[in-house]
């Protein structure tokens, strides 16, 4: 017996009516990964992962030196240097990233600590020795006193010049200055201080950013507020007692350096952008960054309490040790700027290691005189020291590493 096939014709509406029916579904496509720090990685699902993102590290920046000379008369001049060894340096953020790409906020720590320094200062004096010279003008002030401190040993040398008619070079008569002669030491002094002045420098930035561009080259920015804190202590060496005669000089011993205490904080908006070169499926990187921050500051230099001398009156005067103090504090506006160069590379289970170089500038936080003026005489000294001040800044430069994780 032959059988005929049935041949079953569907319309176009029935076929649409099997779609719709119920167990049957349509796939959507998946929706596209954010670029950079935003992206899935392969196999990862967008619910499915933690936003907490974290960062450590640290490295060694070298600060620029600091000038705390100060001028106590034309005539009484000291020239100080303070050279910073290498500062440790130390780097933790904590981030929460947002999904689908629309960026991430971050609190990002940068601490700066002071390791060691050396200290050199140089007191000079419109004066030559008056026992082993003649007594002529002294046309601008010739160098009197060494002082150097090195791991917290100080040692201080006292050498008068000296010059005669052989000595005149030009033939006027006057003691200009490269006349003079050197033929010894008169006073030599060693005594112990700190080793380290405890100068440390914090920046705490609140920021929000996002990463935009295509997977090969990209940028980044970053925006939000910075608080700021510095504190530490610079020594300075000055003339506390103004007579021509070579004394009164702090050399350490019978007048100590006068020490200066820090305490600087601010607050102000911060930006950051970043250039990206990315390689390898973004898996290697080469980035540029820049940062400003405009920064209202307070900043309060002191003394504490040193001494001074002055005459006392009457036929026969003598020094007398006389108290004295100088504090300041101001406000300032002023910037924070940084820039940065490095490579980072990052793992597929999302570990990121990062290497750079860079260079920061703590503009104006460091207040210090440049010019002070001590009583000469026991009539003077209840007007007591007073002093003129300038700010300066904190420049540092050097490399840092760290590991990052974005869970």
């Amino acid at each position: 017996m032959m059988m005929k096939g049935i041949v079953v014709r569907c319309s176009p509406i029935l076929l649409v009516l099997l779609a719709l029916a119920p167990g049957v579904t349509a796939q959507e496509p998946a929706d596209p990964s954010p670029a950079g720090d935003d992206r899935a990685e392969p196999g990862q699902k967008e619910k499915n992962r933690l936003a907490l993102y974290i960062e450590a590290g640290g490295g060694a920046y070298a600060p620029d030196d600091i000038d705390p000379s100060i001028e106590t008369l034309s005539t009484h001049v000291t020239t100080n240097t303070l050279s910073w060894d290498d500062q440790d340096f130390a780097r933790v953020a904590i981030g929460w990233k947002l999904k689908r790409g629309r960026g991430d906020f971050r609190v990002i720590f940068n601490g700066y600590s002071e390791d060691g320094y050396t200290y050199t200062s140089v007191g000079k004096l419109a004066a030559i020795d008056p026992s082993l010279g003649t007594s002529p003008d002294v046309l601008g002030p010739l160098e009197w006193w060494h002082l150097r401190i090195e791991d917290g040993a100080v040692n201080a040398v006292r050498t008068p010049p000296v010059w005669d008619l052989s000595d005149d070079a030009n033939g006027n008569g006057f003691v200009d200055p490269g006349e003079q002669r050197y033929v010894g030491a008169d006073v030599v002094s060693s005594s112990t201080t700190a080793a380290n002045l405890q100068n440390r420098a914090q920046t705490f930035d609140f920021v929000f950013g996002k990463v935009w561009g295509p997977r090969n080259f990209q940028g980044r920015w970053f925006a939000g507020l910075r608080y700021f804190d510095y504190d530490g202590n610079i020594p300075a060496g000055a003339w506390l007692y103004t007579p021509p005669v070579g004394e009164g000089w702090t050399d350490g011993s019978l007048l100590r350096l006068v020490n200066f205490n820090q305490d600087t904080t601010g607050l102000g908006p911060t930006g950051l952008m970043e250039a990206r070169f990315n390689f390898f499926d973004q898996r290697l990187q080469l980035y540029i960054n820049g940062q400003a921050t405009f920064i209202v500051l307070k900043i309060d230099a002191d003394s504490g309490l040193f001494a001074t001398l002055v005459e006392s009156t009457g036929v026969n005067p003598v020094k007398i040790p006389t108290e004295a103090r100088l504090h300041e504090s101001d406000t300032k506006s002023t910037w924070q700027t940084g820039a940065e160069a490095g490579i980072r590379y990052r793992f597929r289970n999302g570990l990121k290691l990062e290497m750079s170089y860079g260079v920061v500038g703590l503009l104006d936080v460091i207040q210090l005189p440049t010019e002070i003026r001590v009583p000469e005489n026991q009539q003077e000294a209840p007007q007591g020291t007073s002093a003129i001040y300038n700010t300066q800044d904190y420049v540092l430069q050097g490399w840092r590493a760290g590991i990052a994780f974005q869970f």
